[in-house]
């Protein structure tokens, strides 16, 4: 199934707008308004399409309404690719208090077989 004419309902200045709203609400850590930030980013792309543009049709509406929903996706896709895989972290290491780590020659230590 080929999707591609959907890019000509895209539109980076709204895409662009609505990401950074999204953004904005995300950072305000309220799980409740996180679930609602995919139909607010899809309403906000919609007015600004109608008003960016002046009309109130259906490829208006298509395009803020695509354009608003990428934004949702876009932002996803960057926050996955952004955060390392579990692999890449390191480990913590508790030393208990008043113990010291001495150079004993071996490179892995006590500290580090547990």
């Amino acid at each position: 199934m080929d999707l591609t004419f959907l890019t000509n309902y895209l539109s980076p200045v709204i895409l662009l707008l609505c990401a950074g709203v999204g953004y904005s609400l995300h950072s305000l850590n309220n799980k409740i308004l996180d679930s609602f930030l995919p139909i607010l980013s899809g309403t906000l792309g919609v007015i600004v399409a109608i008003w960016s543009l002046g009309t109130f049709d259906l490829p208006t509406i298509v395009t803020g309404l695509i354009s608003g929903l990428a934004a949702t996706g876009v932002y996803e896709a960057f926050k996955n690719m952004l955060n390392l895989p579990a692999t890449v972290q390191a480990a913590a290491i508790e030393i208990p208090y008043g113990e010291n780590l001495e150079d004993d020659g071996d490179l892995i230590g006590d500290h580090f077989a547990k």
